[in-house]
């Protein structure tokens, strides 16, 4: 079966974060196709029925949408709703598929020099080795608590994402704390 331009858009995203939400997915091909929520929503739902039937390696379980190999990841789906808080739903580049504790890198627009790269706060030691290799990007710290005193100050360009009960998200400067 040859795809479309709009379920190749599609199945892109979901290669590249491996696994995603349903209203994730939404917002991100509304920001693509330019089209309003309700028409985007149907849109995708005859999508994702058709890529289910002819792409092998797709799982539609639920909400989440995901690569077979892929297993569902509470944190990354988080750190995939940063980013579309953070970006608006237009994040041109992206990816999940990391190393191990870094969860999602993105950038703001098509130049990469405004990169951001999400990791748990609680992976913050495990993480050294691999921020040495993110150079300027800006590190969001995945928190479900405001960190408590003891927290060392962060680097320039560091800071925390706390969910607030309404689900979306606080962002925070260690001296903001």
């Amino acid at each position: 079966m040859t795809l479309t331009k709009q379920q190749k858009f599609i199945l892109g995203i979901i290669r590249n974060l491996g696994c995603v939400k349903r209203e994730q997915l939404l917002k991100l091909y509304m920001a693509h196709a330019l089209l309003p929520e309700e028409q985007a929503a149907r849109q995708l739902d005859a999508m994702l029925r058709q890529l289910r039937n002819c792409v092998g390696e797709l799982r539609l379980e639920g909400d989440l949408t995901r690569i077979d190999r892929i297993k569902p990841n509470a944190h990354r789906l988080e750190a995939i709703d940063v980013m579309l808080e953070l970006t608006g739903g237009v994040a041109p580049l992206y990816k999940a598929r990391l190393t191990p504790p870094l969860l999602l890198r993105f950038a703001l627009g098509a130049d990469a020099a405004a990169a951001f790269v999400v990791i748990r706060f609680e992976d913050m030691d495990a993480a050294q080795a691999e921020l040495k290799t993110c150079g300027d990007q800006r590190v969001i710290w995945l928190s479900e608590y405001l960190p408590g005193d003891g927290v060392p100050a962060l680097p320039p360009n560091h800071f925390f994402a706390v969910r607030k009960q309404d689900g979306t998200h606080g962002f925070y400067g260690s001296e903001e704390l």
